[in-house]
């Protein structure tokens, strides 16, 4: 067989700051996963401040 490596972009967004709803919070959350895919894949990343990057952005990279 062949060996496969999972890995995971993941885009986190807290209430209340990031939003009330929950279509608020999904869409906020969407905009870090896809930063967090900017940034290397394999990372995760709070949503996007306007105009700069997500804060803090972290590497999952454990190897």
């Amino acid at each position: 067989g062949q060996a496969i490596t999972p890995m995971a972009s993941i885009g986190i967004a807290m209430y209340p700051g990031d939003g009330l709803s929950a279509g608020d919070l999904l869409d906020a959350a969407d905009n870090a996963m896809y930063e967090a895919k900017r940034l290397g894949r394999h990372t995760f990343a709070f949503r996007p401040v306007p105009g700069g990057t997500s804060q803090p952005a972290v590497s999952g990279d454990n190897s």
